[in-house]
């Protein structure tokens, strides 16, 4: 199963907004067109998931970046397959994994 470190998830976060802001995605006129989709896939009782949510929610707001967050939880390998969960917590912005090297991974499980 993949894993990441916090800190590694911190960085990768800050970085992937910044990112998406540079791009385009999110402009001076912060309305609905302009939302960043922000989708926190995890197991129930992660310990690492709330405070990834405080911290995607403290650089969107650093960055007067709005995102239209959601919290999925796996309970199934089903779901986790849906949700591409290959570790928890699993970030995902604008549909994509935070991490890079993780976007062409399919070791999709509940861990």
């Amino acid at each position: 199963m993949y894993t990441m470190s916090l800190f590694s998830t911190s960085l990768l976060i800050m970085i992937f907004l910044l990112l998406v802001t540079g791009n385009g995605i999110a402009t001076e006129d912060k309305n609905l067109n302009n939302t960043v989709q922000v989708q926190v896939v995890s197991m129930k009782g992660c310990v690492n998931t709330p405070l990834t949510i405080k911290l995607l929610h403290d650089v969107a707001k650093s960055l007067e970046l709005h995102i239209d967050f959601s919290h999925v939880t796996v309970k199934t390998i089903d779901e986790a397959v849906r949700y591409r969960h290959l570790g928890s917590p699993t970030v995902q912005i604008n549909g994509l994994d935070i991490d890079p090297t993780a976007r062409e991974l399919d070791q999709f499980g509940l861990t």
